[in-house]
């Protein structure tokens, strides 16, 4: 697992070479014992920027929110997590972004599809040799910094199970996870 983490880094260092760019983003809001993860994409599947807030103080992560994705005045669309009490802070993103925000209730259902289509984005298509036909679209930077540390322990910490033909995906059970 983490050959396939590491093989996503792009030989570029900078988090975000041009915000002019046509890039996508989504928000996993935390709970009080972990964080609020806000990823912009690229449409080329590269990362072109994290952001990590601990803990569920929603009406101050609406603000820094906010003012982060302004940079990205490309911004086409936000995706965020509106399962629970998350939905209210989707509502005021909604109101206060010039780009479309999406509400996504996280059933299970939801969870092994975005899982299923998150492994596929970071994993490369093979021919029936083995050899590889065409890289995993998914990339990220190379830069130092601690989202791309937590990025990818979270990878390599991620558990994934399989019922009824459902990916079930969860980190540890322990606070820091």
């Amino acid at each position: 697992a983490g050959r396939l983490v590491l093989g996503l880094e792009l030989d570029h260092e900078a988090l975000e070479e041009d915000p002019y760019l046509p890039c996508v983003a989504g928000v996993d809001f935390g709970k009080v014992n972990d964080s609020t993860v806000l990823t912009v994409l690229g449409e080329d599947h590269r990362v072109l920027a994290w952001l990590e807030l601990q803990g569920d103080d929603y009406e101050s992560q609406f603000l820094i929110l906010q003012e982060f994705l302004s940079r990205f005045p490309r911004l086409k669309k936000l995706c965020c997590d509106a399962t629970g009490t998350q939905d209210m802070i989707v509502d005021r993103l909604r109101a206060g972004m010039r780009c479309e925000v999406e509400g996504v209730i996280l059933t299970p259902q939801e969870n092994d599809q975005l899982y299923k289509g998150l492994a596929a984005a970071m994993l490369d298509r093979v021919d029936l040799e083995g050899r590889v036909a065409a890289r995993a679209p998914l990339r990220y930077p190379r830069t130092d910094c601690v989202e791309r540390e937590r990025f990818t322990r979270q990878f390599l910490d991620l558990g994934k199970e399989v019922k009824a033909n459902r990916w079930v995906c969860k980190a540890p059970e322990g606070k820091g996870y």
